[in-house]
C-alpha cells in the first residue's frame, strides 16, 4: 500500500518533533512499523520522505534573512512548538510561504544543523539566578538562622509544567529546563490532536464539549 506524502511528513513530525511512541504513531495513522521506520531513517538522510529521485531537495530553500530570524527566535525560546514558529513567520515574513512542517523540519536540521534534545531538570536553588533572588527577598527580614521555617514540598515539583524538549546544535551544552519556562498549551495540544482524531474517524463531540 503506497501511501501520500502529507501523511508520511505527519508521521515524522509526531516522531521526530513531538516525540511521540513509533507504536503510537504506528497504530494512530495505520501504518506499519517497519514503514514509519523506514521513512524516518530516509528523513534522517535525505530531509525528504518521498522515495522519487527527482525529489532531493535537503534544505527548506528560505531565504538568508529568515534562517536568521529563526536562528535567533530558537536561541531565545529553545522549546516552542513548531505552530509557535509558523505564527512568528507569518508575522514576521507575510510573503514567505513554503512554512509547512516538512520545510521547518529541514531547516532546522540542515540549514541551521539543530536537533531536538530533551530538557535537563535541575533544582532551582541550584541556579545562581535564583539564589541570588531568593536571598534578596529574605535580606529586609532576616536576623538570623532561628526565624527561617521551610515547607516540606518532597512531592511537589513546580518543573513538572514545563515543555520536555528543546532544540540546540548538534554539538551543545545541555538546555536546563527553568531557562525555559513555557508551559504546556492545552489549546496547542487540541490543534495537534484533532487532525489524528479526524483522520481515524473518531467521534469528537465529547472531546470538543469538555474542552
Amino acid at each position: 500500500m503506497t501511501f501520500s506524502v502529507d501523511l508520511r511528513w505527519r508521521a515524522i513530525v509526531l516522531v521526530y518533533v513531538y516525540n511521540i511512541d513509533r507504536s503510537t504513531v504506528s497504530s494512530v495513522l495505520g501504518v506499519s512499523a517497519r514503514s514509519l521506520e523506514r521513512w524516518y531513517t530516509q528523513f534522517r538522510k535525505t530531509g525528504n520522505v518521498s522515495s522519487e529521485r527527482k525529489n532531493k531537495n535537503k534544505t527548506s530553500r528560505w531565504p538568508p534573512d529568515v534562517c536568521n530570524f529563526v536562528k535567533k527566535y530558537v536561541t531565545a525560546n529553545p522549546c516552542f512548538y513548531f505552530e509557535e514558529l509558523r505564527e512568528e513567520l507569518r508575522a514576521n515574513f507575510s510573503d514567505l510561504l513554503n512554512i509547512s512542517d516538512s520545510s521547518i523540519c529541514r531547516a532546522l536540521r540542515f540549514d541551521l544543523g539543530l536537533t531536538r534534545k530533551v530538557l535537563t531538570k535541575r533544582a532551582s536553588e541550584s541556579i545562581p539566578r535564583e539564589r541570588r533572588e531568593y536571598v534578596q527577598r529574605l535580606l529586609p527580614y532576616y536576623c538570623g538562622p532561628d526565624q527561617l521555617v521551610f515547607v516540606d514540598e518532597t512531592s511537589k515539583d513546580a518543573r513538572s509544567v514545563l515543555r520536555k524538549y528543546g532544540w540546540s546544535s548538534e554539538i551543545s551544552l545541555p538546555i536546563f529546563a527553568e531557562t525555559c519556562r513555557m508551559p504546556h498549551s492545552l489549546q496547542l495540544h487540541v490543534k495537534l490532536a484533532l487532525p489524528l482524531l479526524k483522520y481515524r474517524k473518531i467521534a469528537l463531540r465529547g472531546v470538543v464539549a469538555r474542552l
